[in-house]
């Protein structure tokens, strides 16, 4: 896993909080109209020798709908 990557995970999941844990506070979210998108960060291409941008994890409606 790389470590932006792995970074962004972290942030989302503080983010919406672990949705099976009953003793974290029950957090209403937006709208489902409203779309997030995570972003940041980069990752080591150890091919090309480059740093490279990570995706984006895409949220709507409180759920993931698109990893890029």
């Amino acid at each position: 896993m790389h470590q932006g990557y792995a970074a962004t995970v972290i942030a989302f999941w503080a983010l919406v909080g672990a949705a099976g844990d009953s003793r974290l506070p029950v957090h209403v979210g937006p709208s489902s109209d409203t779309t997030l998108v995570l972003s940041g960060g980069s990752y080591l291409d150890v091919r090309a020798g480059v740093l490279r941008p990570n995706g984006a994890i895409v949220v709507r409606g409180g759920r993931i709908v698109a990893v890029h």
